[in-house]
């Protein structure tokens, strides 16, 4: 584990982060064989106490990044409040879009459970738990799909999907063709529709 201090990129380059950097060397990086509390990792930290002037919030910023990877600070959601116990379970998602390289991210979903207090100091204290929700790679590939037949499935799918266009409707559509014909109307196939 590390101390770094990030000063953000332009336009937040007048805000800082003190950070705690673990897991952060691909070199000697820590790995997990199971799931969920059995292959998890918990940390406790203190956090100073806020001025009764300050409306921010108390605890601390967690970010999920693979080794020698870029946190994206101004964009990380997932915070652990003080007095509680938070548990991430987190899943690596791979995402490939056209032109681009794979991009690494982790999916993460906390659950907090509070910490016992037996005096006003013990309030101040933040545990921060992970683990694997799963050790599978949820993997999401951006492709073209030119051919034509693509295009005309696409099309009759989400027709039928808009219309409410089932099997059963469209073997009826098909059947009272030559009845539509012979009575040269299109009712049957509005009565189908209805």
């Amino acid at each position: 584990m590390k101390y770094v201090e990030v000063n953000l990129d332009p336009p937040y380059n007048s805000s800082y982060f003190y950070c705690y950097q673990f897991n952060y060397n691909s070199s000697i990086a820590l790995s997990s064989r199971k799931t969920g509390f059995t292959g998890s990792v918990s940390m406790m930290f203190s956090v100073p106490e806020v001025p009764a002037d300050n409306v921010y919030r108390k605890g601390v910023q967690v970010s999920f990044t693979m080794p020698d990877g870029k946190v994206p600070y101004e964009d990380e959601t997932r915070y652990a409040n003080a007095g509680s116990d938070t548990f991430f379970t987190i899943t690596k998602v791979e995402n490939t879009l056209l032109n681009q390289p794979t991009e690494h991210t982790w999916n993460a979903v906390a659950g907090t459970l509070d910490l016992p207090y037996n005096d006003t100091q013990s309030q101040n204290y933040v545990g921060v738990s992970f683990g694997y929700n799963t050790l599978s790679v949820t993997k999401y590939d951006q492709v073209i799909s030119a051919q034509p037949s693509d295009l005309a499935g696409n099309l009759a799918g989400m027709t039928g999907t808009l219309t409410g266009l089932d099997a059963q409707k469209f073997v009826l559509m098909v059947l009272s063709i030559p009845y539509s014909i012979a009575i040269r109307s299109l009712e049957p196939f509005l009565d189908l529709m209805g």
